[in-house]
């Protein structure tokens, strides 16, 4: 894909590390998360959210009851509940599809060795990633994520 070579950084095999998509938004992506993070313990376990709309870290705040000792990482959130194109477009806050790219691989990438991480994204694989600044259309989050190559759970 054309953002492939956005990845300098070769993901480690001894790191698992999957996709957790859902159909939809509010579909149960954060609980199944949990309950998978809550599993490896104890096994070093991380959780990452490219893309969050509707505050801050409400999906990492879920995480941090239900699985405190996960680490958690949320890289760009927007306020307004609405997909990440419209927020991003509403709070003139946008993301450029290289920049999600390399920042999801670096905090992946930086993962310890035979610790497990899972990386949820805000919506199905179908669902809008944000709209960079020189504006245009949005991509679905699958393409935007896909150049990582991780298996995914839907």
């Amino acid at each position: 894909p054309a953002l492939a070579h956005l990845l300098p950084t070769p993901l480690s095999p001894s790191v698992r590390t999957h996709l957790i998509f859902g159909a939809n938004t509010d579909v149960g992506k954060t609980v199944l998360s949990a309950g998978l993070l809550r599993a490896c313990a104890p096994a070093a376990a991380r959780y990452v959210k490219p893309l969050q709309t509707g505050g801050p870290s409400p999906d990492a705040d879920f995480l941090a009851t239900y699985c405190p000792a996960a680490e958690r990482h949320t890289l760009h959130a927007w306020d307004a509940p609405v997909s990440p194109h419209l927020a991003s477009r509403a709070e003139r806050r946008p993301v450029a599809p290289a920049e999600l790219l390399r920042g999801t691989n670096a905090l992946l990438a930086a993962a310890p060795p035979s610790s497990w991480t899972l990386l949820e994204t805000a919506g199905g694989p179908l669902s809008p990633g944000p709209v960079g600044a020189a504006g245009g259309t949005w991509r679905p989050q699958a393409d935007l994520l896909g150049p990582l190559h991780l298996p995914a759970v839907l």
